[in-house]
Formats: C-alpha cells, structure tokens, sequence
C-alpha cells in the first residue's frame, strides 16, 4: 500500500509554499530501494531489477539507502553494480547514500565505493524520531522538485553529512518505537512542541 501520507502531504504542500516529492521505500529481495516521484503502491519481494522497472514504468528514478553494510535491508555492492550495469535500470537508479544517520559506521564504505559510480551522492537523516531530521541533507542547484530530480539525472548533488558526534540517543529513540510497533502501539506527536502520546496502533497509522 502507498503511504496515504505522503499523498496528504502533497495536497497540503501549497498552502505552506512547499513542494511535495512523493516516494516510498521498497523491500526488494537485495535490500531496500527508495523511490522518489512515484504515487503508486510497490510490491515487496522483487528483484531488485524487478522493482527498478517498475519504478521506472511508474515515472520515477530510485536510490540505494544504506548500502553496503550487514545490517538487514541493505543493498550489497554487487546489487549496485548490476543494476546501473544493466540498460533499462541504469536509467532509474540515479542516486546512493554515502551518510546515513543510522548507519554512520558504514559511510566510509559507501563513500570510498561511490568515486567510481555513476551514481549521484546522497546525505540523509533515515529519520524515524523528529529529532533526527536535518541530521544530513542534500544540496542541489535550484530550488524546485524538478530542479532535484534534474540534479540526481546528472550526478551534480552534493551530500552534506552531520558535524556531530555520533550519539547513540537517534538510535535509542528509535528502537524504542521498533518495541512499541511490535507490541500494537504507536508513538504519536503533532508537532515537536507537542507531548508524545502513545496508544494502540490505527489502520491509518499503517498506510
């Protein structure tokens, strides 16, 4: 199912003067795989070239978040390799994290490697607590959707990854909500002002 969320998100954009990307990450049979301007379900369990056309039927281009590590859910270099190998996917998979917020002891790894793919560098928060948002970004030329989407097409994005120190409280904070999830329960909160409510888990917090 695509997040409802990010569908509302993109109504409510203009009257915040904000612009929208819709995306969703996919679980192929090689690791996650994000995609961007895509509005359409996903189905999980692909192959990763499977859900790379898919993507690409669907309008959108893809990146490999947290690549390279042992951690479930994350792409090998090998997968990588073959899908920018291949001529219909090369043209969907544009993009590779080389910061992951949560996965900070395996950026090297995917730093070093990136220098020799044609792939545009990422820097990304992962954020799965507020708190974590902004922890690193991307730069682009421009200011728009289409001006991001552009900047991945060419490879011209520059990865900006946090300053900090690493600081195991992101973490903390996040399998905290992992237990809650498998438990039916959900850690809710409107805004960061406002105080976390945790209560039993709605069919509108799985979409």
């Amino acid at each position: 199912m695509f997040p409802v969320s990010a569908l509302e998100a993109r109504e409510l954009a203009s009257q915040y003067n904000l612009e929208v990307i819709t995306g969703v990450e996919v679980g192929t049979a090689e690791g996650h795989v994000v995609a961007l301007f895509v509005d359409k379900p996903m189905p999980k369990g692909l192959s990763l070239i499977d859900t790379l056309l898919r993507i690409g039927d669907f309008g959108g281009i893809a990146i490999a978040p947290h690549p390279i590590n042992w951690l479930p859910g994350s792409m090998s270099m090998e997968s990588v390799v073959t899908a920018i190998a291949n001529e219909k996917t090369e043209k969907v998979l544009k993009g590779i994290e080389v910061f992951n917020m949560g996965h900070e002891i395996f950026n090297q790894d995917a730093q070093k490697f990136s220098h020799f793919l044609p792939l545009s560098k990422i820097a990304a928060s992962d954020s799965h607590v507020f708190w974590t948002v902004g922890i690193g970004h991307t730069e682009f030329t421009g200011s728009s959707a289409s001006d991001l989407r552009a900047s991945l097409e060419n490879f011209s994005t520059v990865p900006i990854p946090s300053k900090e120190k690493f600081n195991l409280l992101p973490i903390i904070g996040w399998m905290g909500h992992i237990t809650l999830r498998r438990f039916g329960y959900v850690a809710e909160s409107n805004s960061p002002q406002d105080p976390v409510k945790i209560q039993r888990i709605r069919l509108s917090n799985l979409n």
